[in-house]
C-alpha cells in the first residue's frame, strides 16, 4: 500500500466523502473536504482508516469530474 502523504485523496475505509489531505503528522491525516451545501468541512483521521483513491479504478470518479 502507498504512503498517504499532503495532496493525496483518500475516504474513510467505512465510506464517506472523497477528501483532500493537508498534512499528515503523528500517524494521523488533518484532512479536508467540502459538503454537499459547499461548505468547508475539515477533520484528523488516523491513517489506518483512510484508503487513497485511485481514479482510474474508482467507480465513483465520474461523478466528480464537473
Amino acid at each position: 500500500m502507498e504512503e498517504i502523504k499532503a495532496g493525496d485523496i483518500v475516504k474513510t475505509k467505512s465510506g464517506g466523502p472523497f477528501m483532500t489531505v493537508g498534512s499528515v503528522s503523528d500517524g494521523n491525516a488533518n484532512c479536508v473536504w467540502m459538503d454537499t451545501k459547499g461548505k468547508k468541512n475539515s477533520d484528523s483521521f488516523p491513517i489506518a482508516v483512510l484508503e487513497k483513491i485511485d481514479f482510474n479504478e474508482d467507480p465513483q470518479m465520474p461523478f466528480l469530474v464537473g
